[in-house]
């Protein structure tokens, strides 16, 4: 008997809630965002009190791109991976090379519909420009 694998399609499976609270990182995360990558087949969790400016666009291109376009979950998960704030489903800390925060922030944007250009480029920024240190 052939058992068949279920495959869960990648996506966002709570909304992003978030309050403005000032400073650098303006934004906190009042309620757990949680992340779905099928490349990764696991469940990644953004915490309570995480900070964020979400995605680092800048200034002079935020008429065109705001930092809080439909990226913003996204951006999200992959600043949370980029400071080692990510947490399985069961509130182990993931530990995620560049490459890997620099994927799921690809697949996320594309879970929530931004275009394959767009994505593309902003994937590409990340690659090229994103943190050089390595992550915790």
């Amino acid at each position: 008997m052939a058992v068949a694998q279920v495959i869960e399609s990648p996506g966002f499976r709570t909304p992003l809630d978030v309050r403005y609270v000032g400073g650098e990182r303006p934004y906190e995360v009042i309620a757990p965002l949680k992340f779905y990558s099928a490349s990764f087949r696991g469940l990644f969790v953004v915490k309570v009190g995480y900070r964020t400016d979400f995605a680092s666009i800048p200034r002079w291109l935020w008429p065109v791109m705001p930092r809080d376009g439909a990226w913003a979950r996204a951006a999200v998960v992959h600043d949370a991976a980029y400071d080692g704030e990510l947490e399985t489903d069961h509130g182990e800390p993931v530990r995620a090379v560049k490459f890997v925060a620099d994927h799921l922030f690809l697949e996320a944007m594309k879970a929530d519909g931004v275009s394959d250009f767009t994505a593309g480029l902003m994937h590409a920024a990340v690659v090229r420009y994103g943190q050089k240190r390595q992550i915790p």
